[in-house]
């Protein structure tokens, strides 16, 4: 069972496979959204500290830089919810183009018979 389990992953890496961009990119998606979130629980933080009088000029410019980073990670989210949808269109105009041909075919050799 184990051996199948590796063969199949195997061969699903082993190819130039949608699936397998399709997959990449969503892990991308989410693993900017974690950085999303580290940033924004970061901000809240600092803005904390602000708040209660304890940050000096360096942490309010260092809200400034998470702000930033944030606003950069969030469109890193965007990016790869762009590239994800792309790949499943691209994916099914190649099924809808396959799908064509062969029905062309099979009335070619209907016509011929």
């Amino acid at each position: 069972m184990n051996f199948l389990n590796s063969y199949k992953d195997f061969l699903f890496e082993k190819g130039d496979n949608t699936a397998k961009k399709i997959k990449d990119a969503g892990k991308k998606q989410k693993d900017a959204v974690k950085k999303v979130k580290d940033f924004l629980k970061k901000n809240k933080e600092n803005k904390d500290k602000i708040k209660d009088g304890e940050a000096g000029a360096s942490d309010k410019l260092n809200g400034l830089l998470l702000k930033v980073q944030t606003q950069g990670a969030m469109a890193d989210v965007q990016k790869a919810g762009i590239k994800k949808k792309e790949l499943e269109i691209k994916s099914k105009v190649t099924t809808a183009k396959d799908k064509e041909k062969a029905q062309k075919d099979l009335e070619k050799k209907d016509k011929e018979k």
